[in-house]
């Protein structure tokens, strides 16, 4: 999800879960994963644009500090007590 600035797109967050102003722009039959979308399809509503993107490795640790220091926080672990004795078990609910 994008600010639209003045000086052009801000990146405030990722939108896992589309909310009711997505819906309005996008339709209420729309496909809340975006998965059936082609990258770059984008929804706009005033100051607000919504993007379907595809993010790599490296541009979901710039744009996650929070994902950044689960992984930093394993890799010390890691080379604490041994690579095969740390595990990061998550669950996706969607």
């Amino acid at each position: 999800m994008y600010d639209l600035t003045a000086e052009g797109p801000r990146y405030r967050s990722k939108a896992t879960r589309h909310g009711r102003a997505w819906r309005e722009v996008a339709g209420e039959h729309a496909d809340h994963r975006g998965s059936t979308y082609p990258e770059g399809t984008e929804w706009r509503s005033g100051n607000v644009m919504w993007r379907v993107e595809r993010l790599s490795n490296s541009d979901a640790l710039q744009r996650d500090p929070a994902l950044r220091a689960v992984l930093e926080g394993m890799r010390e672990l890691a080379e604490r007590h041994g690579e095969g004795n740390v595990r990061l078990v998550v669950w996706f609910d969607s």
